[in-house]
């Protein structure tokens, strides 16, 4: 068999319960050495740590305990932030783990933006709606 095992539903199964959160989304800006530094040192210097994130063509996502200090502190460095919701579960590590609930949420007609992978086998993902992908997944 060519490609990746067909996901099934045991696969969705390997989630836990499905939260939603604020992540922080910041704007770098241009392009250029040391920016995406710089935002990441504004979070330690206000003490925050970082539970998730990614940074995507000039946008850099944060899972963080506090995301409002976040958004300050990256906004006091000079960057753009706001915060966007967005889906997150522990899941279990394991061949077909993520690709059963994105196929699960493909399937109910949602659209995923963006996924990355948090601290303590996390998955943060970006819907096109995440309350009705919470309902989705939740419900098992």
């Amino acid at each position: 068999m060519n490609g990746p095992p067909e996901p099934t539903d045991s696969a969705a199964r390997a989630w836990g319960v499905p939260t939603l959160a604020s992540e922080v989304v910041v704007d770098l800006g241009a392009d250029r050495p040391g920016t995406l530094a710089s935002a990441t040192e504004a979070l330690a210097a206000a003490g925050l740590n970082i539970d998730g994130c990614a940074e995507i063509e000039g946008i850099l996502h944060l899972l963080v305990a506090d995301p409002e200090a976040a958004e300050r502190a990256v906004r006091a460095a000079g960057f753009g932030a706001h915060r966007e919701e967005v889906l997150v579960a522990r899941f279990t590590d394991r061949p077909g783990a993520l690709a059963g609930v994105l196929r699960r949420m493909a399937d109910a007609g949602l659209n995923v933006k963006f996924a990355y992978f948090g601290s303590q086998n996390r998955i943060v993902v970006g819907a096109g709606d995440p309350r009705r992908a919470l309902e989705l997944l939740a419900g098992g």
